[in-house]
């Protein structure tokens, strides 16, 4: 990538955080699924023995994505990158 592209587009984005709060939306969910995690990789060493109180429905953590910032960051800090 053009090296004067980067600058401008930091130099831009530097410029509205430093007047206002930013919002950005991306396609993170969609990102995660290409990695088709099981209800394994997202309870991870963590988690695994995450259970629900004796005699309530089990609760699954599929499908949890803050939770893989936890259980999977390297998959995580590979999405950012």
């Amino acid at each position: 990538m053009n090296k004067s592209i980067i600058s401008n587009t930091e130099k831009r984005l530097k410029d509205i955080l430093s007047n206002r709060i930013m919002m950005m939306d991306g396609a993170m969910g969609t990102m995660i699924q290409q990695h088709h995690l099981t209800e394994e990789d997202y309870r991870g060493k963590q988690f695994s023995t995450f259970a629900s109180p004796d005699g309530e429905r089990e609760l699954f953590l599929k499908g949890n994505n803050e939770l893989l910032s936890i259980t999977q960051p390297t998959i995580i800090q590979q999405i950012h990158e």
